[in-house]
């Protein structure tokens, strides 16, 4: 297997762990550049996208979609587009007050919409 069949497969494990980071800096309370937490989540979370959209450019352009490829597309999808979205949600609904309130916890419905889809 040539090495250039496997960068849709590596765009794609990006993806996922763009939206493992986002999910990180959600929870810590740190400035990075100037950013916060919730800031550098998003621009995680866009690069991510970016790597969504690579990943499957190229997969049609080299003409190397497997089988492992679709679950891994499909699993870093969920956890960039709905898992980190819901936490965001969580955290920033929690920060506005002490108890859990209804609202944040529907923050979690996007989850199971997205593994629906």
């Amino acid at each position: 297997m040539k090495l250039i069949n496997i960068l849709p497969n590596f765009l794609t494990i990006l993806n996922g762990f763009c939206g493992c980071l986002a999910i990180v800096f959600v929870f810590m309370d740190v400035e990075f550049f100037k950013l916060t937490g919730y800031e550098l989540a998003l621009i995680l979370v866009l690069t991510g996208s970016i790597f969504d959209f690579f990943d499957g450019y190229l997969a049609k352009l080299l003409n190397t979609k497997t089988k492992i490829g679709v679950q891994l597309d499909s699993f870093s999808d969920l956890i960039t587009f709905s898992v980190t979205p819901s936490l965001l949600l969580f955290h920033f609904f929690q920060s506005q007050s002490e108890e859990i309130e209804f609202l944040a916890l529907m923050s979690f419905l996007i989850v199971p919409f997205s593994m629906i889809r």
